[in-house]
């Protein structure tokens, strides 16, 4: 990660707030501008945008969410852990690109926690920050959501990661991996090929 930048003057921090309550703006212009303009800003939004994902409305969580995610500052990365116990799936999802993002090994047993739980969109955004983390510590609980999980992203996403994290000629790994070869949906197929090229 890179080296946190300095903190904006302090008259900058009316500006912040006005820029922050135009995240929960109706227009995708307006909020995706103010997401913009709140990342010139460096540390000084991180505390502000902390707050908003724990106590303001779905949209402003998910777009605070949304920046800090785009930040490389290491105090980034205890906040967007505790995001991911948002009830707010978006927050969840937004948090876990942040994580794999930071390459900040302490989010591992976080994400590995959240994999289980119900909810395509948080489960891909989960997968893809542990395959971006490189940890292989992951592998068990990705092996075991492989097996119950019934949704053909997820399943095509882990074998995606698996392909990455697994060790090579893992004999059971690649069994579990074969077993998909006949899968209806043709992601999951390409990604078994894929991910088996990788690993015998």
């Amino acid at each position: 990660m890179k080296k946190p930048t300095k903190t904006a003057p302090l008259e900058a921090q009316p500006n912040i707030q006005m820029l922050i309550d135009q995240l929960d703006d109706l227009s995708v212009v307006t909020r995706e501008r103010a997401s913009t303009q709140l990342l010139t800003f460096g540390p000084a939004i991180i505390d502000p945008l902390v707050a908003v994902i724990h106590k303001e409305t779905v949209r402003q969580c998910w777009m605070a969410a949304g920046v800090l995610a785009k930040m490389d500052d290491p105090r980034c990365v205890q906040p967007m852990i505790e995001a991911l116990r948002s009830p707010h799936p978006l927050v969840c999802q937004m948090a876990a690109i942040g994580l794999g993002r930071y390459g900040d090994q302490r989010a591992v047993p976080a994400l590995i926690e959240r994999l289980h739980e119900p909810g395509g969109i948080v489960q891909v955004a989960v997968v893809n920050a542990l395959s971006q983390l490189g940890d292989r510590r992951a592998v068990p609980a990705l092996v075991e959501e492989l097996k119950v999980t019934l949704s053909s992203t997820v399943r095509y996403t882990i074998i995606q990661a698996l392909g990455v994290l697994a060790e090579r000629h893992d004999q059971t790994i690649l069994a579990l991996i074969e077993s998909f070869q006949t899968d209806a949906d043709h992601h999951v197929r390409e990604r078994v090929s894929e991910a088996l090229a990788n690993l015998i």
